[in-house]
């Protein structure tokens, strides 16, 4: 990917969170939904007391719930023109430092942990980056990756490839609206395929009452 088309991403990264910047409470930032990204196999509780990194930190999210595990050290890397959306969401982190440049540009070094969630896939070249991330990485550290997964989101992909050549030609606050109109429905296809599922797994989705 060229340098020039690698801006055009950030640029547009940045422009979201200038949109959609804003933390929601709850599960969003939670504890739970950190954990669920890794399964068995990598404990969370380890980052507590060590040096660690984010690498496209966004509006925060990341940074939020990497912080409920205590690092001695942490480090969000955020190249986009949102990073003022992200100081202003991580203010009350302490032991934070926030870097404004690119994954590949960063130099920190002896990390023990680096996390990179949801990002890595958005860079045609990832390679820099993974680069740059192991040379900061301390002997034993570890890179943390977690990609959108295909597997299981088949209708979902589906949906984007048909949408896609139509919502690249609306504005951005024209696709926020659109954006909205679509997630109502979705969350109703969340909810329909959850009541399907727990009926015929036995469990009833209406309260029992005694």
């Amino acid at each position: 990917m060229s340098r020039k088309s690698g801006n055009k991403t950030i640029e547009d990264f940045g422009s979201q969170w200038s949109i959609h910047g804003r933390l929601e409470s709850g599960h969003w930032t939670s504890k739970e939904m950190f954990d669920d990204h890794f399964g068995d196999i990598f404990n969370p509780n380890e980052i507590s007391g060590k040096r660690v990194a984010d690498i496209g930190s966004g509006s925060g999210r990341i940074i939020k719930m990497i912080d409920i595990y205590r690092p001695a050290k942490l480090y969000g890397i955020e190249p986009s023109h949102g990073f003022s959306i992200l100081r202003e969401n991580t203010r009350d982190v302490k032991n934070l430092e926030l870097l404004n440049i690119r994954g590949e540009e960063f130099s920190v070094g002896d990390l023990d942990f680096i996390f990179s969630l949801g990002v890595i896939h958005h860079i045609k070249n990832p390679l820099p980056t993974l680069v740059n991330a192991n040379q900061n990485l301390k002997s034993g550290g570890k890179l943390v990756i977690w990609l959108y997964g295909y597997e299981g989101n088949e209708f979902y992909v589906l949906m984007q490839n048909l949408l896609r050549p139509f919502v690249r030609l609306l504005p951005d606050k024209i696709l926020d609206l659109v954006s909205g109109i679509l997630s109502k429905f979705v969350r109703h296809f969340y909810q329909i395929n959850k009541h399907i599922f727990l009926y015929q797994n036995g469990r009833s989705t209406t309260p029992r009452t005694n």
